[in-house]
């Protein structure tokens, strides 16, 4: 991910933007949902702070115009966490909906194609 322009910049605050609202749409259809365990609300919180972080990681990031290997390593870490957690609350609920499946798709393929910039 190196970043040294305007276009690029204002990409990853939107592919930010459009992550965070895939999240906050996913954490009001899980709460809807009367079979939610406690466990799928931590993962549910936990990707959400994982997903702050990240945008505060990015933008940290891309402040001087360059990434450092180690911000590289930082955010690719938190990347994976981010996924295996998505990933994992679809597995958790058994009865999880065609939009909560779709909600959580966009949200990996999101933070996948963030992490092609």
């Amino acid at each position: 991910m190196i970043i040294g322009d305007r276009e690029k910049v204002d990409l990853v605050i939107k592919k930010l933007q459009k992550s965070n609202r895939i999240m906050e749409d996913l954490i009001d259809l899980a709460m809807t949902d009367k079979k939610l365990s406690e466990d799928e609300k931590q993962i549910l919180f936990s990707i959400n702070k994982n997903l702050e972080l990240y945008a505060r990681g990015i933008l940290e990031a891309i402040s001087d115009g360059k990434v450092t290997p180690e911000e590289l390593e930082g955010l690719k870490e938190i990347e994976n966490n981010i996924i295996l957690e998505a990933q994992e609350i679809a597995e958790k609920d058994a009865v999880i909906s065609g939009e909560e499946m779709k909600l959580i798709h966009s949200l990996i393929s999101e933070i996948k194609e963030l992490s092609n910039l």
